[in-house]
């Protein structure tokens, strides 16, 4: 699994998750919508302590500087 979170997307991650689970903490979002923000906080904290995004996968992204694909075949 090849790492494609960079330090500043990691910063930015950490950053998101702290200020949603603040907000579903201090019950200033409640219901489903609180239940989001949780999930959204899990996957952001995971997704930076691994410095891997599945989801840039699927558009073939990274935030490394550098495409998955290799298009030497040309």
């Amino acid at each position: 699994m090849e790492c494609n979170v960079s330090k500043l997307d990691l910063i930015l991650r950490m950053i998101v998750a702290a200020i949603l689970a603040i907000l579903a903490f201090l019950g200033q979002v409640t219901g489903l919508l609180a239940f989001i923000f949780t999930c959204v906080v899990f996957y952001l904290v995971l997704t930076g302590i691994m410095r891997y995004c599945p989801i840039y996968d699927l558009f073939c992204q990274s935030d490394k500087g550098h495409s998955h694909h290799n298009n030497n075949n040309q």
